[in-house]
């Protein structure tokens, strides 16, 4: 992995990324916490081997390491600076924690991850919206062979309510923002941060080489896929019972036992 070559304050870019998140999703923390609760509930108090997947920065790893101290992590991602940014500020986490750099769209990764695995849960926030429905197929059936039989899959993510040709699935987004945050509430939010972080010189050659990762071209897939296709898609990979563990307008947690 390319290092950044002038000095950087990672801590506070990695404060400010987990301010950012949560400012457009309120819930964020609460999410985290029942879906770590729920791998103690179902995989077993103290799992061997957790998958972060689509990591960023390592947020959920942040937190599995924490929660469970015998755990061993592995945060997977394509985008090179957010894994500089994990590896900058988590580091191995005491050799607990491996960083993998791969993408999602491709098939290498099953294979990457083979060592690793199996695992006893693979968790993921607000990342596969960046993959099409076909893409997620793949994902989901390549999990199902790294999942040990009883582990647990989590995929916190924006979900519509309804098609968008109704009120329900319209109204969603809006709501669940301005209920989930104080009125005089302010912040940072992606779009400024990701400005911010083009703006400092040391991050340039990261930055380049996140470019050739991914297009300009983000396919949105929340605002068609729903909860439902997350299960059905589970389920087909092998998954043997599925379920919505969490809803709060369009933010949705869907859960897979393998």
């Amino acid at each position: 992995m390319q290092r950044a070559q002038t000095a950087v304050d990672w801590p506070d870019w990695a404060r400010r990324w987990e301010d950012q998140q949560l400012f457009h999703i309120p819930r964020r923390e609460q999410r985290f916490q029942l879906m770590l609760e729920l791998v103690g509930e179902i995989a077993g108090p103290e799992p061997t081997a957790i998958l972060d997947l689509a990591c960023g920065p390592g947020s959920i790893s942040r937190r599995a390491l924490n929660r469970f101290p015998r755990t061993r992590l592995v945060a997977l991602d394509a985008d090179p600076f957010l894994l500089e940014m994990g590896e900058r500020t988590l580091g191995d986490a005491g050799g607990r924690l491996r960083w993998v750099r791969a993408d999602l769209r491709g098939t290498e990764w099953v294979e990457q991850l083979r060592e690793f695995a199996p695992f006893d849960a693979v968790l993921t926030a607000t990342a596969l919206h960046w993959l099409s429905a076909s893409d997620l197929v793949h994902v989901y059936r390549g999990l199902a062979g790294l999942v040990r039989p009883g582990g647990v899959f989590f995929n916190a993510e924006h979900m519509m309510l309804a098609r968008p040709t109704g009120r329900f699935g319209s109204v969603g987004k809006g709501l669940r923002l301005r209920l989930g945050r104080h009125e005089d509430g302010d912040g940072e939010s992606w779009d400024q941060w990701w400005k911010a972080a083009q703006a400092e010189p040391a991050f340039a050659a990261l930055l380049a080489d996140r470019a050739t990762v991914f297009d300009e071209i983000h396919p949105r897939h929340e605002e068609y896929i729903m909860a439902d296709f997350h299960e059905e898609a589970l389920k087909l990979a092998g998954f043997s019972e599925t379920a919505v563990v969490f809803r709060y307008l369009d933010d949705t947690i869907v859960g897979g036992i393998r």
